[in-house]
Parts: C-alpha cells; sequence; structure tokens
C-alpha cells in the first residue's frame, strides 16, 4: 500500500495543472485495532537495534553540529 500511495502522489505531482488538486486514493484504514498492538512497540527482539540506531542518531547529529551542518 506504502509503493502504491507513493506512486500516486508522483503521479499526482507531475499531472496536476492547478495548485490545490486532492486526489481521492481508495486505500481505508483498518477496521481492526490490531496494527497499534505492534505500532511502535519496543520488545526484546528490537531494543539493542533501536539503541544502536538512537546512539549513531545521535553521533552523526554531533558530527553535524561540529560541521555547522544544524537547523536553527
Amino acid at each position: 500500500m506504502q509503493n502504491q500511495t507513493l506512486e500516486a502522489a508522483l503521479d499526482l505531482f507531475y499531472q496536476a495543472q492547478n495548485p490545490g488538486v486532492v486526489q481521492q486514493l481508495p486505500n481505508r484504514w483498518s477496521a481492526s485495532e490490531g496494527w497499534r498492538d505492534n505500532f511502535m512497540a519496543i520488545t526484546a527482539l528490537n531494543r539493542k537495534q533501536l539503541l544502536s540506531l538512537g546512539d549513531e542518531s545521535r553521533r552523526q547529529r554531533q558530527r553535524n553540529r561540529e560541521q555547522g551542518l544544524f537547523r536553527p
């Protein structure tokens, strides 16, 4: 579904003739609330990986600051 949404957005970007054009897609949220159980869940299986990704992100932001690459 994400690929379909991206493709539709890119198609609209190239085809829209005027600003404010809206395109309705047939995609709908699931009636089930089950997706919430795992959405952004931190578990024993992914905790180490998430910590590692966070550490790398902080190191990269520090390198960016040292090079003057930061958002004011």
